[in-house]
């Protein structure tokens, strides 16, 4: 720790800006580290960014979303500084308790931690579901899938009624039976989350007809099923779903995503529990 002298007081006896050069972590705690710092900071932002790429696009994960670019907007603060100077300026200086000197960096990456810990602890204290989200379904389409492939965009019937009647933890539970019944029925089957009502079913090397047949298949399956929360809780549930084929024509995945949605959104108008071509 090298401070410099003097120091700009804002609050006398209690809180001053004071320049200090900090070549350990965070308060100043183990110093001349800097290799073990730069290779540690490198992996949790790419740790951080792995993750934030999986999070699904949903209002419920919004928290989540903000708070790792909380923590990753501190990491790359202090990394930058200890790339470019060799250590971390930190400034901020509670006289008051003699807290060690830390700086705005330090404030993102404490906090976003904690907030973090309650996020994990209270709001998302439920299981997420474990699959990719729609994000990495475009990234895959572009990527890895063949130039033949075919989706079938799967929406669960009534899902409102359902939130309200079971509440969204149990909802939740019932979308990974759900989820483990088409996994039974078609183990080959590529699964995204779309919406919290939504998925994303790709079929690789799969044109409109095959991938009707199968999809079919699986909504006769969803449709048969009788889902158990408890002995007193038994029910049943319906999917509606559109296939859709991609063409050679079509610019990218959204737009075969997009036309099974147009497409299932007019059929739904007049009946549920159905499987339709786009």
């Amino acid at each position: 720790l090298l401070p410099l002298q003097g120091g700009k007081i804002l609050i006398p006896g209690v809180f001053r800006l004071l320049y200090l050069e900090n070549r350990g972590s965070a308060f100043g705690m183990l110093q001349n580290k800097q290799t073990f710092f730069i290779i540690f900071t490198i992996i949790v932002l790419i740790a951080i960014l792995i993750v934030y790429s999986r999070i699904p696009e949903t209002a419920r994960m919004l928290f989540l979303r903000i708070d790792l670019i909380l923590i990753f907007a501190g990491a790359i603060g202090n990394f930058i500084d200890r790339i470019r100077q060799g250590f971390v300026v930190d400034f901020l200086y509670f006289e008051l308790i003699d807290f060690p000197i830390f700086n705005v960096a330090d404030i993102f990456v404490t906090v976003g931690c904690i907030l973090l810990i309650l996020l994990l602890l209270f709001y998302y204290k439920d299981e997420e579901l474990n699959i990719d989200n729609a994000r990495l379904f475009f990234k895959d389409a572009e990527r890895k899938y063949p130039l033949k492939y075919s989706i079938a965009l799967m929406y669960i019937d009534e899902y409102n009624r359902l939130i309200k009647r079971y509440g969204k933890s149990k909802t939740l539970i019932l979308k990974k039976m759900l989820l483990a019944q088409i996994r039974r029925a078609n183990r080959k089957v590529k699964i995204y989350n779309y919406k919290n009502d939504a998925l994303i079913l790709a079929f690789l090397n799969a044109n409109s007809a095959e991938t009707f047949n199968e999809a079919e298949n699986i909504r006769r399956i969803l449709a048969k099923s009788i889902f158990v929360f408890n002995e007193n809780n038994h029910l049943q549930l319906t999917v509606s779903q559109c296939v859709s084929e991609k063409k050679r024509s079509d610019a990218d995945a959204s737009v075969v995503l997009s036309r099974a949605e147009d497409n299932l959104r007019k059929a739904c108008k007049f009946t549920h529990n159905i499987t339709v071509k786009a």
